[in-house]
């Protein structure tokens, strides 16, 4: 059995109520990509004060979960994997800028509107789980609520910072924050920080799981989502992908 086979995936990216008051596009993205090496999983969010950052956040994402798989599922450990990965990423986004303009000062400024941007990374693999990430977001891991620190001030330490020499000097660097064994049961939720309004009740993100589980289509996340943004407690854009065992059709074998 194929991991498409083993595990459900939905993923769902929701305007918040203040971009869409505001008539400004979503930040957030998301994305999944499936390969002989395994499940790649994916979720960004771009920076509040860049003019573009969904640009970033959106290409960002849909090269972590193209790569992701690669870098971390043939890493002997989940930091070694981790730096690997953010140095591509890094290579990657260092090309975009240099493609719009060998111009170094107009190239910062690039940097800064188009390729701000915070992640959460999956990959899982027949024997292994690892999530990464860098900035903020949260991941549940087996009923197991894990929050991304954004650090003081909630400035997050964006992956582009290391293309400024003025922002290369922090030490905040892409880090682990899970490393399993996969299982039968494994299942995983990403998210930006768009739900971190639900984190005071851990139980409420693990509820998103177990409707994950009961879910007959993948849209049920985008649904839950928009009830979320529309009439919850979820103001800020958010992106989400969810993992769980696959539903079994009755009689089944």
């Amino acid at each position: 059995m194929t991991l498409e086979e083993r595990f459900a995936i939905s993923r769902a990216v929701a305007q918040g109520r203040d971009h869409r008051r505001l008539h400004r596009d979503g930040q957030d993205g998301a994305a999944v990509a499936v390969s002989q090496v395994g499940l790649g999983l994916a979720v960004t969010d771009g920076c509040g004060s860049a003019r573009h950052s969904e640009v970033g956040a959106r290409l960002g994402a849909a090269w972590l979960a193209e790569n992701a798989p690669t870098y971390l599922a043939g890493s002997r450990t989940g930091e070694e994997g981790a730096l690997t990965l953010e140095r591509g990423l890094v290579t990657y986004l260092g090309a975009i800028a240099t493609g719009i303009t060998g111009d170094p000062r107009r190239r910062a400024a690039i940097v800064h509107d188009l390729l701000l941007f915070s992640f959460v990374c999956a990959v899982v693999t027949d024997e292994r789980v690892v999530v990464v990430g860098r900035g903020d977001g949260l991941v549940v891991h087996d009923g197991t609520l894990h929050v991304l620190d954004p650090g003081p001030g909630n400035s997050p330490s964006y992956v582009a910072y290391e293309l400024s020499t003025d922002e290369a000097s922090r030490e905040d660097r892409t880090r682990v924050i899970v490393d399993a064994r996969t299982h039968a049961a494994t299942s995983l939720l990403l998210a930006t920080d768009g739900l971190l309004p639900l984190a005071s009740d851990p139980l409420a993100l693990v509820s998103l799981v177990d409707r994950a589980k009961g879910a007959k289509t993948p849209a049920w996340l985008a649904r839950a989502l928009g009830q979320l943004t529309d009439r919850g407690p979820v103001r800020d854009d958010v992106a989400a992908i969810s993992l769980v065992p696959a539903r079994r059709e009755e009689g089944a074998s």
